[in-house]
């Protein structure tokens, strides 16, 4: 589920505190059960205790809920419920929420995180037949201050519960293998293939042990490659190309493979947008290619797709690799009517980054 995915990175990308380097927020997600909108409307709120059913509290000890404001319905007291507000004012109205939250911390936050925001926000409000943001006491009785609780219904009864509170001392930042998925699942969301299809966005890191940084570059190049053909990783993903020999990827080439792949998932995306009737018709081979809601942000997961999948690899994002290879790059000289698959090999001394997309419908 893509919002889970939003959730994990949201948690990842949130600021730490400049001075100890601490997390400031924590972001979780929580789904639940609820009676489905025909079986139960919710004309007038659910009680605390539905209300803790179905948002599975407690969250952290002592916190229940004690009350809702209701979102996306007008409710009059005493009456039933009134039209809907549309999703896109429902949406801003969350992202106004996890702003006005976020803000009163002590970091501001980037423009990817303020974009990714602003995405969940979105999944809320266009995903919920109802949403509400609940009011949370603390131990002491009082409303819990710095937090923000948001519950949300579909229409089979699945509920959502989107918790951002300020971190404890024991809740750890996520690895970075979890920001790594994170971003490939929520990019995935954003770049469609079909009504249907997503693309499926694999990272790993195996372990060759072969110490290329001994060995002159025609020899680690040699080396690397008999490894890779005998390797367990190659077995399993072989099949997708009828020429798997790895071409290797200067410090240019591999500019460019990233910026391909940037371009690749702007167009998925862009089509998207239309097909969901956010931007008008237009026509794939003008250039400028028109811009659309969003397209900031698969641009900036794309790139932190890249640098997460290097980080892993190297230990630093702004570091290269020693080797770096390619299968089925750069995307543009490979792609068809039915998609592609394409690797990358990032080459350390003792192991290897495989970035592996597959984009076939």
């Amino acid at each position: 589920m893509t919002l889970a995915a939003t959730v994990r990175l949201l948690d990842c990308w949130t600021p730490s505190d400049p001075d100890t380097g601490a997390r400031l927020w924590r972001v979780t997600t929580a789904f639940g059960k609820a009676p489905t909108p025909v079986g139960q409307a919710w004309a007038a709120v659910p009680s605390p205790a539905e209300l803790a059913e179905f948002g599975l509290f407690p969250d952290r000890p002592g916190r229940h809920p004690v009350g809702a404001q209701p979102l996306n319905r007008f409710v009059p007291a005493g009456a039933g419920v009134a039209p809907e507000r549309p999703p896109v004012e429902v949406a801003a109205v969350v992202a106004g929420l996890l702003a006005d939250t976020f803000a009163a911390g002590p970091v501001p936050l980037d423009e990817r995180t303020r974009l990714l925001v602003e995405h969940l926000a979105g999944q809320l409000a266009y995903g919920s037949g109802d949403l509400l943001r609940l009011v949370v006491a603390a131990p002491d009785g009082f409303p819990a201050g710095r937090e923000l609780h948001l519950l949300g219904r579909g229409g089979a009864g699945r509920t959502t519960r989107v918790t951002v509170a300020p971190a404890g001392p024991v809740d750890d930042r996520p690895d970075l293998a979890t920001r790594t998925s994170s971003v490939a699942e929520v990019l995935a969301g954003l770049a469609w293939l079909s009504n249907n299809d997503r693309m499926e966005i694999t990272t790993t890191v195996e372990t060759h042990g072969l110490g290329l940084d001994r060995l002159a570059p025609a020899a680690a190049d040699a080396a690397f490659r008999v490894w890779w053909a005998a390797s367990d990783r190659w077995a399993q993903i072989a099949e997708r190309w009828d020429d798997g020999v790895p071409t290797p990827l200067g410090r240019g080439e591999l500019a460019h493979v990233r910026a391909d792949f940037e371009r690749h998932n702007l167009d998925l995306a862009r089509s998207a947008a239309w097909a969901m009737g956010r931007i008008g018709d237009y026509d794939p081979a003008d250039e400028p290619q028109p811009g659309f809601p969003g397209d900031r942000l698969v641009a900036l997961l794309t790139r932190e797709l890249f640098d997460c999948a290097t980080e892993r690899v190297t230990g630093d994002p702004g570091r290269g690799p020693l080797l770096a290879y390619g299968i089925g790059l750069p995307f543009e000289a490979h792609a068809d009517g039915e998609g592609f698959y394409g690797c990358l090999l990032l080459v350390e001394p003792d192991r290897v980054g495989v970035l592996l997309v597959d984009a076939v419908c």
